[in-house]
């Protein structure tokens, strides 16, 4: 048997090697070690959803030898946050992160992971904002106008 040894910030996810799953991980910040077949898997914690907050899931190729254990260490799984952007004016076409979008009287709600998010609008009558938003810690709400 091989074994794989990890820990989860938040702990207590589910665990999957390929479509097997191994447990859940550990509750208390301590690594948990489980045991499984050796050879090439696909080490998988799907999206969450943990003590009201999401985030992502996380896939990761591992290789398992005989009678050894793999450490993995500490996977921290990166919260998703809800960004809200309401900008108004004519024409306006709005970048977020590189990404188009056209409001139509209604805000555009998008889940991200947490970290910078690039907001860029631009109307037909030249007006332009730009915002670099840190979605650390909360969802935000941008509202604007380029009328």
């Amino acid at each position: 048997m091989a074994k794989i040894s990890l820990q989860t910030i938040p702990g207590g996810v589910p665990v999957y090697l390929g479509s097997q799953l191994l447990g859940e991980s550990s509750r208390n910040g301590t690594a948990k070690t489980f045991e499984t077949k050796p050879g090439a898997h696909l080490l998988r914690i799907p999206k969450q959803n943990v003590a009201g907050t999401r985030y992502e899931g996380l896939t990761r190729k591992v290789f398992l030898d005989a009678g050894n254990t793999l450490s993995i260490g500490v996977i921290t799984l990166t919260p998703i946050r809800s960004l809200s952007v309401n900008i108004t004016g004519p024409g306006v076409i709005v970048r977020i992160n590189g990404d188009p979008y056209v409001l139509k009287g209604k805000p555009v709600v998008l889940n991200l992971a947490e970290g910078k998010v690039d907001v860029e609008a631009r109307a037909s009558n030249g007006k332009t904002l730009k915002r670099t938003i840190d979605l650390r810690g909360d969802n935000f709400a941008l509202n604007a106008s380029l009328e």
